[in-house]
Formats: structure tokens, C-alpha cells, sequence
């Protein structure tokens, strides 16, 4: 900017000189006119103006005209103030650099805390989906439970609807009402209490009763046990069984009764097997077995109070196969008009005592409660109408 103004002023100081050489040489103003003391005065004056320009040119140079296309432009006038200016925009520029660092500085804090928000924000997404997950899994957890229960209890009645014997079916699976296993522990158990009968003449005198009522349901256990479809130690032997317990029936003096006892726990042994196919048959006293099936019930009765559910599952099995048993001695006390309501009696209390049975496996006491009570309903309801004698023939 200074040297430019400097040569305009040169410019206007060459155009002046050249105007007053032009104005010496014009007619009239030459110097034979006026003489040499009008050119030297010309000359003098010619050097102060360039003397007064020059002067202008160095103190104060004129302000350039506004510009039409924007405000007027302040010009330094001198080098002092271009000095000043420069001195000043040096001053400054640390300080806008230092406002530039501290603006980042502080901006960059605000700037960080958003990002710094997104993982927590992504986080708490990422939490929330979880937890829907998690209650997503819980909800099919507990339909999966529930459809899972609905299935075993499914299940399980159609497994009781397969085990227990169709009504009125006099051909059911002995399994269906009569577990192998009980009827195994109902044979050991009256040949024990057999043994203890027989030990001397005296206990053979006090239970010749209880010895008859005894080997008669030995008969009707090795019967079911050997026709039974679930295997059993004692299913080969049955036949044997069978045989020496009704030997054992017939006895009349303790040497007899000992005798087929010894014989009849060798064949419970596997000894002398006899071989054969069992059927149902009147193989039985209904007489004794009628007094020993009161007997089983009130010691059902007794353990069922006791919550002895073991006991009871022995006693309900044994009544469960006297009622099939004792199908075949309806011509003891029925009609033959009378046989097919006979057979139905017997079933009912076959299938009474088989409820009985699995309620006391489950220990379900409510339900073998009921079972009971049915069981009972069904003996009293066939005294009523049968009133077979007491007595052998």
C-alpha cells in the first residue's frame, strides 16, 4: 500500500513538471519575451512545487476513494502506523490461538460426553432386551412346565387307563390288579406264619381254624402266581405248590399237616417241580376263604391307619385274586340264573381291591380311602343278595 501511494504521487509530480515546462514554452511566456530574470523565477517556482510535493508525498498521502462496492478501506498513513499495525496482529494472533485451544478444550469434554453416553445408552438397550429375553424364556419355560405336566399327567392316566382292568373282563392281565411282586410277599408271609402253626402239637390244636383258612389262600396264591404274566421265583413252581397246599388242606392231625407244609415249602423251593398249565379253577374252600377274606380286610383296615402302605399293597393284591379266584365257586351258592351276577360281584371286588392296591403304591390315602369304601360297598352288596353255608359238605 505505501509504495503504490508513492507512485501515484510520482505520477502527479512528473504530470505537473511537464505542465510547467508546457506553460514555458508557450507564446508569449518565452524567455527572449521576458528575460532570463522570468526563467529563473520560473524555474525557482518550478522547484518549490516539486519541493511541496514531495513533502506532501512523505507526510500525509491522500485516502483512497471508497470503493462503490464496499465501505472505505483505512489505509495506514504512515510507516509508523503500519508498524503499529502489524505490532498489533502480531499481538494478537497468540491470543486467538490460545481462544481456539481453549474452545476445543472445552468443547471436546461435551463432545466426549455423548459418546460416552452411547454405550451406556446401547448398554441399557442391550440390558432391556435381555431382560425381555430373559422373561420371553421364562414365559416358554413355564408354558414348556405346564404343557410338560399336562403331557405326564396325560401320560400317567393313560398308563392307569392301560393297567387297570377293563370292567367286567374276567380274562384282564393279573398285572393289571394284582402285582406279582405283592402276591410274592403274601406267599412268604403265610408260610411263615404256617411254620409257627405247626411248631409243636399244642399251636397245632389252638390253629387247625387258622391252618385251613391259611393253606387255602396258599392255593389260591400259587394259582395266580404260576397263570400271572409278570415273572416271579415262584411262577415255575406253582404247580407244586399248588398241589401240596391242597394236600395240606386236607390234613387232620399235626404229623399230616407238618408233613405236606415240609413239602410245600420244597416246592416253593424249586424242588420236585411239577409241570403243567394253570387255569383259573374251583381249586378252594369258598368257606374258609370267605373267613379269611374278613380277616384280610381288617388287618387292611388296621395298617391303612398306620400309613402302613406296604402291608396294605400285600392284602389289597391277595383280595383283588380271591375275587377272580372265586369266580369259578359260583355254583357253591348261585343259580345258573344267577351265575352272571355272581361273576359281576366277584369282578367288582377284584376291581375294587385292585384300586386299593394302587393307591396304596402312590401312599395316597384319600384315594385308597375311597377305594375302600367302594370295595366294601361291593362285598355287602353280594351278601345280600348270596348267603352261601357255611359248612363243607
Amino acid at each position: 500500500m505505501k509504495l503504490a501511494s508513492r507512485w501515484n504521487w510520482l505520477a502527479v509530480f512528473v504530470a505537473v513538471v511537464g505542465m510547467v515546462t508546457v506553460g514555458a514554452g508557450l507564446p508569449g511566456c518565452s524567455p527572449q519575451d521576458k528575460g532570463t530574470t522570468d526563467t529563473d523565477a520560473a524555474e525557482g517556482d518550478t522547484e518549490e512545487a516539486v519541493e511541496e510535493v514531495v513533502e506532501e508525498i512523505d507526510v500525509a498521502p491522500p485516502k483512497p476513494a471508497e470503493d462503490a462496492t464496499g465501505p472505505e478501506l483505512d489505509t495506514p498513513a504512515t510507516d509508523e502506523a503500519v508498524e503499529e499495525e502489524t505490532a498489533e496482529t502480531e499481538t494478537t494472533e497468540p491470543e486467538v490461538v490460545d481462544t481456539e485451544e481453549v474452545q476445543m478444550e472445552a468443547v471436546e469434554p461435551e463432545v466426549a460426553d455423548p459418546e460416552a453416553t452411547e454405550p451406556e445408552a446401547a448398554a441399557t438397550e442391550e440390558e432391556a432386551a435381555e431382560e425381555e429375553v430373559a422373561e420371553t424364556e421364562t414365559t416358554e419355560e413355564v408354558v414348556a412346565e405346564e404343557a410338560g405336566t399336562e403331557e405326564t399327567a396325560e401320560e400317567e392316566t393313560t398308563e392307569a387307563a392301560e393297567e387297570a382292568p377293563a370292567a367286567g373282563d374276567v380274562d384282564a392281565k393279573l398285572s393289571s390288579y394284582a402285582p406279582a411282586a405283592d402276591l410274592v410277599g403274601q406267599v412268604e408271609y403265610y408260610l411263615e406264619r404256617m411254620g409257627k402253626s405247626l411248631e409243636d402239637e399244642g399251636e397245632y390244636e389252638d390253629n387247625q381254624d387258622r391252618i385251613s383258612k391259611d393253606s387255602n389262600t396258599l392255593i389260591v396264591l400259587a394259582l395266580a402266581l404260576g397263570i400271572h404274566d409278570e415273572d416271579s421265583k415262584y411262577k415255575k413252581a406253582a404247580p407244586a405248590m399248588l398241589v401240596a397246599a391242597q394236600e395240606l388242606s386236607k390234613t387232620k392231625d399235626h404229623a399230616a399237616a407238618k408233613a405236606a407244609t415240609e413239602k410245600l415249602v420244597a416246592a416253593a423251593e424249586g424242588k420236585d417241580p411239577i409241570e403243567g398249565e394253570l387255569k383259573w379253577e374251583n381249586v378252594v374252600s369258598l368257606h374258609y376263604i370267605k373267613e379269611q377274606m374278613s380277616g384280610i380286610n381288617s388287618n387292611l383296615k388296621r395298617y391303612a391307619k398306620r400309613k402302613k402302605f406296604d402291608n396294605c399293597a400285600g392284602y389289597s393284591a391277595l383280595l383283588a385274586v380271591i375275587g377272580q379266584a372265586i369266580i369259578a365257586n359260583g355254583d357253591e351258592v348261585a343259580s345258573p340264573d344267577q351265575m352272571d351276577q355272581w361273576n359281576t360281584y366277584c369282578l367288582q371286588m377284584r376291581d375294587a381291591a385292585a384300586a386299593v392296591n394302587k393307591a396304596m403304591h402312590a401312599e395316597d390315602e384319600e384315594a385308597a380311602a375311597a377305594a375302600m369304601a367302594e370295595m366294601a360297598k361291593r362285598c355287602d352288596g353280594c351278601h345280600e343278595v348270596f348267603n352261601p353255608d357255611d359248612e363243607e359238605e
